[in-house]
């Protein structure tokens, strides 16, 4: 029996994957207001898969819930990482892409059922999910094989820019700590002639993700698309409505209200607050790959 053909199998799951810090959670969240979308929610990624946990999500425009506003207590999309992990312990921070190797018929039938349980009590057809870092996409496709990838790309300097504001990105420790293995030959070589500059490394770690993801998608045909954060952020509803029809959604009335009420706003270039020589050192190291996914300065 194929996967696609089994009772608990859920069809055509999207997944909004890119680079860590490139907007990959506003884009997530702005298709997860579709009504059709299930989605690991707070709630049931914290307490598990009981379904009155799993049930919550379908609460999250009920009017006494939204009064809650931003609080933790409403209901809310997220990445889910502890789920995934449950069915495949090496989810969240594996050291190289995971291929469908890695994805034992087990481990399919866990996913499965975790996206089907969570469809089933949401009282949704569809299902959402977010994550980062390498594509997954031969994992995902071992047990969705109809699977959808959304990825978002944002200005590989303004990726870097963000990455360097964070304590908890593993740059700090060098290549030879992090999770994106060792640094090849060219990019070694590039951030060697930057002085070993934090900022040219942390724009190789997008310029690693992002080349990956797209390499990991050019086989998909159209179950891949490629979003413009930036693009996004101009026109939020425009992008939303464009992928609702990409993913095969009808349309539903309020979406533009709801997508509007999340408040999305462009963060500006804030790359360029960084020294001229780490902003030369960006251009320089990733020129090529930002022009390649349409970015010139």
């Amino acid at each position: 029996m194929t996967s696609a053909s089994r009772p608990d199998a859920v069809h055509r799951p999207v997944f909004v994957i890119g680079c860590g810090r490139s907007g990959t959670t506003v884009v997530f969240h702005a298709l997860a207001e579709h009504p059709d979308f299930a989605w690991i929610s707070n709630w049931s990624n914290r307490f598990g898969a009981a379904s009155a946990w799993l049930a919550l999500a379908r609460l999250r425009h009920a009017p006494g819930v939204r009064a809650l506003g931003e609080s933790a207590l409403r209901p809310r999309p997220v990445e889910g990482y502890r789920a995934w992990i449950d069915c495949f312990p090496g989810f969240n921070r594996p050291t190289r892409d995971l291929f469908a190797r890695d994805c034992s018929d087990s481990c399919a039938d866990r996913m499965r059922a975790l996206v089907s349980r969570h469809a089933s009590a949401q009282g949704c057809s569809r299902f959402i999910a977010k994550y980062t870092g390498w594509s997954r996409v031969g994992f995902m496709d071992r047990a969705f094989p109809d699977a959808r990838y959304v990825h978002v790309v944002r200005d590989g300097r303004a990726v870097a820019a963000s990455l360097l504001g964070v304590g908890f990105w593993e740059g700090w420790r060098g290549p030879e700590q992090w999770r994106w293995g060792p640094l090849s030959e060219e990019h070694e070589s590039l951030w060697k002639a930057s002085d070993r500059s934090f900022a040219v490394l942390a724009g190789l770690q997008w310029k690693i993700l992002v080349e990956n993801i797209r390499g990991a998608g050019a086989g998909l045909g159209d179950r891949y698309r490629e979003v413009r954060y930036e693009e996004f952020v101009a026109d939020p509803w425009a992008s939303v409505d464009a992928l609702r029809l990409w993913c095969g959604l009808p349309s539903a009335a309020g979406l533009a209200d709801r997508v509007a009420s999340l408040g999305v706003r462009d963060v500006g270039e804030k790359w360029r607050a960084l020294s001229d020589e780490d902003q030369r050192g960006l251009s320089e190291a990733l020129g090529p790959a930002l022009r390649s996914f349409g970015y010139v300065d």
